[in-house]
């Protein structure tokens, strides 16, 4: 009899437990979304929705409109899934109550289809209510992006659907708004959208607009940031006593690494000196006010003195700073020492020099007079 007892005893006890884990799984409620719902739809793809439920018999939807562009003005965050929506009026509103038969203890998949979001554009909250839960999706029906160059006055931008195609304006307003002002796409000018630089450099978050619909993007304004740099070239076979030589300057202004006209060059000032090699005595020739123009060579003369040791070129100019308000100076130099054999045993040098289409040997001596009577021998 004990034996007996006990036995009935465990038996009563294994099944108390299996009724309470049984009555457990039963009034387990499920709403959720599986992990492979999308959450980016293009404009024209209908939005299909799967979830998992448990022990729901009615299940109410709503579907919730976003005026992105007031949202992402006011925050200018991403957009938070956890929003408050006391207060706000669903858009659309369905009962489905499709699950009366199912078992409360068994889990079961179930998809919905969303035909009223197809063509339509912008950020939508679709909540599922059910037997006192709720699951919330943010739904986001097509998709805005920003190109951008620098130039020389500013950012060129153009607002890309979601199909990579420009956004022109003509049928919406469609803008960049950055740093607290908008800045709007020309229609007449294929949805350019200009920008111009900053005082400072700066990155944040800009809004992209486009027929009602924003989006966020990271957009990094730049300053208007100038460089300079001048090729500067003497052609050693004119430096001869006496006669003209001169230098070729190619001045290469960039901004923000973009080539810019040189017409900007301002206040340009040229100082050559020649240096004897005698008694090392500078003597310096200014040339003001140069004016610089696009694709061509500036060329400067100047009268080859004798005893010379040495030459060198320093170019000084200015570019104003629009962002800034104030110019710029920029230097560039290059020196060009000259061969002058002054401490040298050979009395003579032998140099090229081309005069229209043909080409003159001179044997020099090392004050530049004529050798006269100098054998040469040439392999030609």
């Amino acid at each position: 009899m004990e034996a007996g007892e006990g036995l009935t005893k465990i038996q009563i006890d294994g099944s108390v437990d299996l009724l309470k884990k049984y009555q457990a799984i039963s009034s387990e409620t499920i709403v959720r979304f599986l992990e492979s719902n999308a959450e980016q739809f293009k404009v024209e793809e209908e939005v299909v929705l799967t979830l998992e439920l448990k022990n729901v018999q009615t299940l109410f939807l709503k579907i919730f409109e976003f005026n992105t562009e007031t949202y992402y003005k006011k925050t200018l965050q991403p957009f938070n899934t956890g929003v408050n929506l006391d207060g706000l009026v669903a858009s659309t509103e369905r009962k489905v109550e499709d699950f009366k038969d199912r078992p409360a203890n068994k889990k079961y998949i179930e998809s919905f289809k969303f035909p009223e979001l197809t063509g339509r554009v912008g950020l939508f909250i679709v909540e599922f209510i059910g037997n006192g839960l709720s699951a919330r999706a943010v739904i986001k029906k097509g998709s805005l992006s920003l190109i951008h160059k620098p130039t020389i006055a500013g950012h060129l931008a153009y607002v890309l659907d979601e199909n990579k195609k420009i956004c022109l304006g003509d049928d919406g307003p469609t803008g960049v708004y950055f740093d607290g002002q908008y800045f709007p796409a020309k229609p007449e000018k294929g949805g350019k959208i200009f920008i111009p630089y900053g005082k400072t450099s700066m990155t944040a978050k800009a809004i992209l607009l486009h027929n009602g619909f924003a989006q966020l993007c990271d957009f990094e304004r730049l300053t208007e940031t100038y460089s300079f740099s001048a090729w500067i070239h003497l052609n050693s076979e004119s430096i001869l006593i006496g006669n003209k030589a001169s230098v070729v300057i190619k001045p290469q202004l960039q901004i923000n690494s973009r080539l810019a006209s040189n017409e900007l060059i301002k206040h340009a000032k040229v100082t050559l000196t020649t240096t004897s090699y005698i008694d090392s005595i500078p003597v310096t020739k200014n040339f003001e006010n140069i004016r610089f123009q696009n694709g061509r060579d500036c060329i400067l003369d100047f009268q080859v003195p004798p005893y010379l040791g040495g030459i060198s070129v320093s170019l000084e100019c200015e570019v104003f700073n629009i962002t800034q308000q104030k110019n710029q100076q920029f230097t560039a130099s290059k020196s060009f020492p000259v061969s002058t054999h002054a401490h040298s045993y050979n009395m003579c040098e032998v140099y090229m020099r081309k005069e229209g289409k043909d080409h003159f040997v001179y044997v020099l001596g090392k004050n530049g007079e004529p050798r006269p009577d100098v054998n040469l021998s040439f392999d030609i």
